[in-house]
């Protein structure tokens, strides 16, 4: 109980009751806690408590509202205000993502129910059942596929000493997996696979459908199996990309909805189209060969010249090759690892515009601050597109002009010098 209680502050919207409130234990003794009891629910689907329960809160007898509460510790600074404002929000696209998840036969996790609401104890559902490894049995049949702007998807039929049913697989088209992606699947319950032989023995993520005889209806039968697969292709991604928002939003408050794990390594570099990129040197010291950065309008350049890079087995950071890895990341801490750290060179398109732009900006800064560690060696790479002078690089560092080399030469330049320094 402690020696003296405060209301830090409180508030009432959307059917959830706020309390932020400090607990005095001694003289340099407090704890602070955010109190929320929703009052609200619907007759179906993620309630409330569920994005609370998944937020970190746990249910508990409650001395600042009526009855029972949701409580998670957190600090006096605390902007309850601005968290009443952001609940609904992330309330609403959890139940979107819930909506498209669910018509591809993806059940997310639901462990509070309805039983705050009844005075019973939570029962709600975990997600996931698997049989087997999703893999090996007596009898596998591949059976569709479908690919989307971010995922390739295989349905496959599997019998085994387990049990019998389906196993969808999941292969991100830019590799590797993003910890946002990868956190996303454990809370769907996916399991992993080293070598997947529907991805040519690369790894993926999986579930299972248990089989069901199609006269007892219901999720199962092969119907609805299908028709939840085929689903995917319209609705996995923009499921999670919701999810992930809410995630996002969640982290702004120092909550998270989603438990960071790391992805699963991948043995090959991100394909582009379909294309694989060469294997990962065993030993190699840098995530990418080059890293490309460029304003909007010298996008076509930067893209022609990554595509060119790929094609002869290179690693390189390229914004289009990474969408699925972009969402829900924050930018500012991954873009300086990328450009401080993790590549060989920075390729710059110096233009009028790259000195202006924010996120060009942010850039220049980190590969400049890596430039500066190197100590002369070279890593800044800058391809003149305009003849304009860009703040913190040297006059005498040596460059190629867009006017006098076209991309495909700079291409080839460029393939040399990372051959060479390797």
């Amino acid at each position: 109980m402690g020696l003296r209680q405060e209301r830090l502050g409180q508030t009432n919207r959307e059917s959830v009751e706020l309390v932020l409130a400090r607990v005095v234990h001694g003289r340099d003794q407090s704890a602070t806690a955010l109190h929320a009891r929703p009052y609200a629910f619907s007759m179906s689907g993620l309630q409330m408590p569920d994005l609370l329960q998944a937020l970190g809160f746990e249910r508990s007898r409650c001395t600042f509202v009526s009855g029972e509460c949701y409580v998670r510790a957190t600090s006096d600074e605390f902007d309850i205000n601005r968290f009443a404002e952001a609940l609904p929000r992330m309330y609403a696209d959890l139940q979107s993502a819930e909506r498209n998840l669910g018509l591809c036969g993806i059940q997310l996790p639901q462990r509070e129910g309805w039983g705050f609401f009844f005075g019973r104890p939570s029962s709600g559902r975990s997600s996931g059942y698997r049989f087997g490894d999703g893999h090996r049995g007596e009898s596998v049949k591949r059976q569709e596929e479908v690919r989307d702007e971010s995922f390739h998807y295989v349905l496959s039929w599997l019998v085994s000493s387990t049990g019998k049913g389906w196993t969808i697989h999941y292969a991100p088209l830019q590799r590797p997996l993003s910890l946002e992606v990868a956190s996303a699947f454990a809370f769907f319950g996916f399991e992993h696979f080293d070598e997947c032989p529907e991805f040519d023995f690369d790894n993926c993520h999986w579930r299972t459908i248990a089989y069901r005889e199609e006269a007892s209806g219901g999720w199962g039968n092969a119907e609805s199996t299908i028709n939840a697969f085929r689903a995917h292709q319209q609705k996995f991604a923009p499921g999670l990309a919701q999810l992930l928002t809410v995630d996002g939003l969640a982290r702004t408050f120092g909550l998270g909805l989603l438990a960071r794990i790391e992805a699963p390594a991948d043995r090959t570099a991100p394909p582009l189209g379909g294309r694989t990129r060469a294997k990962v040197a065993p030993g190699r010291r840098f995530q990418y060969d080059a890293a490309v950065s460029f304003a909007g309008p010298q996008r076509p350049l930067a893209e022609a010249l990554a595509n060119a890079l790929v094609e002869a087995g290179l690693s390189v950071f390229y914004d289009g090759f990474y969408a699925a890895q972009l969402w829900g990341k924050d930018l500012v801490e991954f873009f300086d690892d990328v450009y401080r750290r993790q590549s060989r060179f920075c390729v710059m398109f110096v233009s009028s515009e790259y000195c202006d732009r924010m996120w060009t900006v942010q850039e220049r800064r980190s590969a400049q601050a890596r430039a500066l560690e190197e100590r002369g060696r070279e890593y800044l790479l800058p391809i003149r597109v305009e003849n304009v002078e860009l703040p913190g690089l040297l006059p005498t560092v040596g460059y190629v002009s867009i006017d006098e080399y076209p991309i495909e030469k700079i291409a080839r330049l460029l393939i040399e010098k990372v051959r060479a320094a390797k």
